[in-house]
């Protein structure tokens, strides 16, 4: 995993049109916190832009998490709300 990774509400790399669509106000982003010296193998975070619910899925956890003992969720969804100004 590098320091950071784009991810677009469903769960993939966004591409250039999804980059390129002002129609996309979601999106997601991944740190490795174990490139910053911190014991958390990695923070996500889904921003949600838009005035609606918009559903994200979480990427793979990737190799480091199925290596370790505790089972890690590898297909959840979580939901993000517009939250009111």
């Amino acid at each position: 995993m590098g320091r950071l990774q784009w991810f677009t509400p469903a769960g993939s790399a966004p591409d250039t049109t999804y980059w390129s669509d002002p129609g996309n106000h979601a999106l997601a982003w991944r740190i490795d916190g174990t490139e910053f010296s911190d014991p958390s193998s990695a923070l996500y975070v889904g921003y949600n832009g838009w005035s609606g619910d918009v559903d994200f899925t979480l990427p793979s956890p990737g190799p480091a998490c199925a290596a370790r003992a505790s089972p890690c969720a590898t297909s959840r969804a979580a939901r993000c709300s517009a939250v009111p100004p």
